[in-house]
């Protein structure tokens, strides 16, 4: 990442592998996400309609093996289509959340810092 990018990130952001679901149009839709930051996140998902941006959307999902899941409102910032097949059309999804709550913002930023350790410690024994 170049360090124009870097300097428009507000928060700080881990990137994983992480199973969700959003509801959007009233759809319920299994996606994962790739990227989390207390602002938002990078999701893949399926959808045989159009998503564009500016739609909003529920996504819940778990950090780890937590207990409770996460489910939180946000508004597609970006949305990029790409075909997997011929008739297998997916969405690379921007979002932004739209209001954490505060025991949901502490779990995400623990959860990201915790992994960011991890990312640097596996770094330095490779």
């Amino acid at each position: 990442m170049n360090r124009e990018v870097k300097k428009k990130r507000i928060f700080s952001r881990g990137a994983l592998q992480v199973r969700a679901r959003c509801r959007l149009k009233n759809r319920q839709r299994k996606c994962y996400m790739t990227n989390l930051s207390e602002g938002g996140c990078l999701i893949y998902c399926y959808s045989s309609a159009a998503i564009s941006a500016g739609e909003t959307l529920e996504i819940s999902f778990r950090l780890n093996n937590a207990s409770e899941e996460i489910v939180v409102e946000g508004t597609v910032a970006r949305a990029m289509p790409f075909n997997r097949g011929t008739q297998d059309i997916n969405y690379t999804l921007g979002i932004r959340f739209s209001d954490l709550a505060e025991k949901q913002k502490k779990a995400i930023v623990n959860f990201i810092h915790q992994y960011l350790a991890d990312m640097r410690q596996d770094q330095t024994v490779s």
